[in-house]
């Protein structure tokens, strides 16, 4: 891979999956996968990677939550990051324990998404500090 700034070397394993009728499925699933700097054999590339999905989620979920700043302090930085996987957590576990219905071979979860908890909390954080939505058009001491 070359640019401007310079150029970089790393392996690439392509791994084929055969679907064999598996999940309603047909044919041959390519993936690619960079390793750079590692010793991995090409038939455990896709195991390995595999494995790192749930981490990788659950970053980009708590990362839609994470408040951003410029702030210095990596204490109040790292306080943020933690916030941000208490309510993943939070919904994970109300999800589980109150949505999900038990059902023979798994739970069956219901639809209430991430991002719909969001809402719903900061609708209730803006209901309580008074927030309003919606803005007058005029001052009421102002004569229109």
């Amino acid at each position: 891979m070359r640019s401007p700034k310079g150029e970089a070397t790393f392996q690439i394993n392509i791994v084929v999956k055969y679907s064999k009728g598996k999940y309603k499925r047909e044919g041959l699933k390519y993936f690619a996968y960079t390793v750079y700097n590692m010793d991995m054999p090409l038939n455990k590339t896709f195991k390995e990677y595999r494995k790192r999905f749930g981490i990788e989620s659950s970053h980009k979920l708590m990362n839609s939550v994470r408040a951003r700043t410029t702030f210095k302090k990596s204490v109040l930085r790292l306080l943020y990051v933690g916030l941000g996987f208490f309510l993943r957590n939070i919904w994970i576990y109300l999800q589980w324990t109150y949505l999900s219905i038990p059902r023979r071979g798994g739970r069956k979860p219901v639809p209430w998404t991430f991002k719909t908890m969001l809402r719903q909390i900061t609708r209730k954080i803006e209901e309580k500090i008074g927030f309003q939505d919606w803005m007058p058009l005029s001052h009421p001491s102002t004569p229109s």
